[in-house]
């Protein structure tokens, strides 16, 4: 969850009908500093006078059956939440003034159609909130709600951080792009520190999920310390008050693995498995931390409210895979596939070792086990192609880094056993031209390492116009697995070919680009 997050500011803006976006983020080395810091990204540097070639179509191969992660990079893309309806993905995530939802048709494609229809549902700062964490959507009786954590104060002192609590906010039908009605702060009974909420149904009755301090002095002298995970139940006939008298504990830290600098408990999607047993799925140890891993709840009793109702896994079901060089996986949540044949997670992990709070959103499938509990398997490296959710389609095009035109001092080097562009000036530049079927605009992702210690940028140029950026996010490790990462711009292109020129600060190499041949709506 997003304790001490890293501060990130998204922001926009159209420059002759091209979008604009970039992210920063630094790494600190205190709580406080991971919690709070953050930088904006470099100027967009300019590029020399391009000669428009005879566009003949550079090299390209079909991309229609596999992916990389991650679906959404840059930044701190912390607490990410997904949610399939009517045939859409719907995402969001944490944010420290926004809360927005990216809807789109594939889940694959988060990062590059998800932004181009992307939805500001609240500005915190317009209703007295701040450091929006965790939001999540939740379809109940024809209307959805939209349950995160906020606080009241803009300020980093305990006592503005004591204000977090959490909020509602709910549409007036089923439409999650439609008007939402303004925030309302639960009732939680003790009015007491609370965060990384998740609500659920068992026999009618409906229940919410979520972190607290076991007490208010928890936080004086060593803030969080010790999280738990509380229970309450709603009111069935109207979600956005609270009707239990006190706050449940569902459980605390008390497994070694739950105990590193901080001792949390957090977070905690509830599901339900194909044969009908309940479990939770919770965020342990401290998300700055290598060690932050996911751990099982099962509910063992009728009544989830009972003592001793919600038996504990005696290890994390989803942890740090230094071979495949994914550390700190967490906060995850379930969807399904296009077709609903298969069941996939969505989570957060962090870009590199010891960066904990730059994070990115992955997806991977899973199945069940005989015994009814999911095997999620290891984290998939970045390096890995993994096979398209079934039932999604997907026109795309692949084009290698070694297929493009180098100028300007831009070369073909292999790093990390991947041929990529390197690019040692502002003025290097590497073309491709590429066809696209319509006026209109394309998502298309780049595929690149950042081998710096501090947030990069690349750019693209579109028919020697004008220039788009995106952040280039930090590089991976020593085994080189997670060194390559996506990032995702939404250009606008003309029918027919069109000349695609790449450029980079130093640190940044680009392996390959992915051209999705769909026209955004």
């Amino acid at each position: 969850m997003n304790r001490f997050f890293l501060m990130n500011v998204f922001f926009s803006c159209i420059l002759s009908g091209v979008i604009l976006f970039a992210c920063g983020s630094i790494v600190s080395s205190s709580p406080e500093e991971l919690r709070t810091s953050g930088k904006p990204g470099a100027p967009v540097l300019p590029l020399p006078p391009l000669d428009r070639p005879s566009l003949g179509e550079t090299t390209s191969s079909p991309f229609n059956t596999q992916f990389y992660n991650p679906v959404k990079a840059g930044g701190d893309m912390g607490d990410p939440f997904v949610i399939r309806h009517n045939g859409k993905y719907y995402y969001t995530q944490t944010n420290p003034t926004i809360l927005s939802i990216w809807p789109s048709s594939t889940l694959s494609g988060l990062a590059g159609e998800g932004e181009n229809d992307k939805k500001v549902l609240l500005r915190g700062p317009d209703h007295g909130l701040y450091h929006l964490w965790t939001p999540v959507f939740y379809l109940y009786q024809g209307q959805w709600y939209c349950y995160f954590a906020a606080r009241t104060s803009a300020g980093l002192n305990p006592e503005d951080e004591l204000t977090h609590r959490v909020y509602v906010m709910k549409t007036q039908d089923d439409d999650l792009m439609g008007n939402w009605s303004s925030p309302v702060k639960l009732n939680i009974p003790g009015d007491k520190w609370a965060i990384a909420n998740f609500p659920f149904v068992i026999n009618d009755k409906l229940y919410l999920c979520f972190t607290g301090l076991p007490n208010d002095d928890a936080y004086a002298g060593d803030a969080y310390k010790t999280e738990y995970l509380y229970l309450v139940e709603l009111n069935a006939s109207d979600p956005t008050e609270v009707i239990s008298t006190t706050r449940t504990v569902m459980t605390t830290p008390t497994k070694d693995w739950e105990k590193g600098t901080y001792w949390h408990t957090e977070g905690a999607p509830v599901y339900q498995n194909p044969s009908g047993t309940w479990y939770c799925f919770y965020s342990a140890n401290w998300a700055g931390s290598n060690d932050y891993c996911v751990g099982q709840l099962k509910l063992v009793k009728t009544d989830p409210l009972a003592e001793n109702a919600w038996e504990k896994s005696n290890q994390p079901v989803f942890k740090t895979n230094a071979g495949n060089d994914v550390y700190g996986p967490g906060c995850i949540v379930f969807t399904k596939s296009p077709d609903n044949t298969e069941d996939w997670i969505i989570y957060h992990a962090a870009r590199r070792a010891g960066e904990g709070y730059g994070r990115n959103a992955r997806i991977q499938k899973f199945t069940w086990k005989p015994d009814g509990t999911p095997n999620f398997g290891d984290p998939v490296p970045l390096s890995e192609l993994q096979d398209l959710p079934s039932g999604e389609t997907v026109d795309r095009i692949l084009v290698q880094a070694e297929d493009m035109e180098l100028k300007n001092g831009a070369e073909i080097t292999t790093f990390s056993t991947v041929q990529a562009v390197e690019f040692p000036s502002s003025r290097a530049t590497a073309s491709a031209v590429v066809n696209v079927p319509a006026k209109g605009k394309y998502a298309v992702y780049v595929r690149h390492s950042n081998t710096s210690s501090a947030s990069s940028e690349f750019y693209v140029r579109v028919n020697n116009g004008k220039i788009s950026s995106a952040e280039a996010s930090i590089g991976g490790n020593a085994t080189g697995k997670g060194t390559y990462t996506m990032a995702a711009v939404v250009l606008p292109l003309e029918d027919g070919k069109n000349l695609l020129t790449f450029s980079a600060t130093q640190a940044v190499k680009i392996d390959l680009v992915i051209l999705d041949k769909k026209i955004l709506d």
